[in-house]
C-alpha cells in the first residue's frame, strides 16, 4: 500500500465539493476577505496585473477583480471542477481569465 499523500488527488477530489463546504463560513471569509484588500490597499503597490494561484471557486478572485476593477486579474486552479464554478461565479467581471494548471508539475502555466 502507498501512503505517500498525494496533493493533486487531493485537490482535484475536494475541488468538486469545496465550493458547498466553503459557504458555511461568511462571516470568517468576509473578514478576510477585508483585511487582504486593506492590505493590498495599504501596500500601494499598483495592481495592474495579479495573478491568483489556488482561485479554487473563486470567492477571493471577485473580490480583487471588483475592488481592482484596472487590473488584469489570471486565476489558476489545477481542478476543472473549480473553474468551472469560479467563472460561474465570477460572471460578469471581465477583467478575469481563469486557466488550468497544475502547480507541482514545473511547466510554465501558460
Amino acid at each position: 500500500m502507498n501512503t505517500q499523500f498525494d496533493v493533486n488527488t487531493y485537490w482535484f477530489q475536494r475541488g468538486r465539493h469545496y465550493d458547498q463546504e466553503t459557504r458555511l463560513a461568511g462571516d470568517y471569509h468576509r473578514l478576510q476577505e477585508s483585511f487582504l484588500l486593506d492590505l493590498m490597499q495599504q501596500g500601494r503597490v499598483p495592481m495592474q496585473r495579479v495573478l491568483e494561484l489556488g482561485c479554487g471557486f473563486g470567492r477571493v478572485t471577485k473580490v480583487l477583480a471588483e475592488a481592482f476593477v484596472g487590473a488584469r486579474i489570471t486565476a489558476l486552479d489545477l481542478s476543472p471542477e473549480q473553474l468551472e464554478h469560479a467563472r460561474r461565479y465570477c460572471a460578469g467581471c471581465s477583467n478575469i481569465q481563469f486557466e488550468p494548471y497544475d502547480f507541482y508539475s514545473g511547466s510554465p502555466p501558460f
